[in-house]
């Protein structure tokens, strides 16, 4: 194997692998139901923080579920698109609100 591709696959190897970490940390830190596909070379790599049977759900549930799901894409990423932040943050500042509304409602 060429050192270039050798370079590559241990590279996502290791991505792979902090981005697992990271999940299964803002799962539990967070008390997150949380799910994470990988494919690469038709091969799929997953994560799911719970065993139950409907986990993760289908794409179909979850575009039917209320609130509407936040679906991110790499161009939301883009550092140059001023879109891109507001939509990042968009679901933060809905939860906040909320909770701010929840809060409120106690007696």
């Amino acid at each position: 194997m060429p050192d270039a591709v050798k370079a590559k696959t241990q590279q996502f190897t290791r991505r792979k692998s902090n981005l697992m970490k990271k999940a299964d940390q803002l799962a539990r830190l967070c008390h997150a139901d949380l799910a994470l596909i990988i494919r690469k070379n038709d091969r799929y790599y997953m994560y799911r923080s719970t065993d139950h049977d409907q986990w993760p759900p289908t794409i179909t549930e979850i575009k039917e579920s209320y609130p509407l799901p936040v679906n991110l894409l790499p161009r939301d990423f883009d550092k140059h698109n001023p879109e891109s932040r507001q939509k990042l943050e968009q679901p933060l500042t809905a939860t906040l609100e909320m909770a701010k509304f929840e809060s409120s409602q106690d007696p």
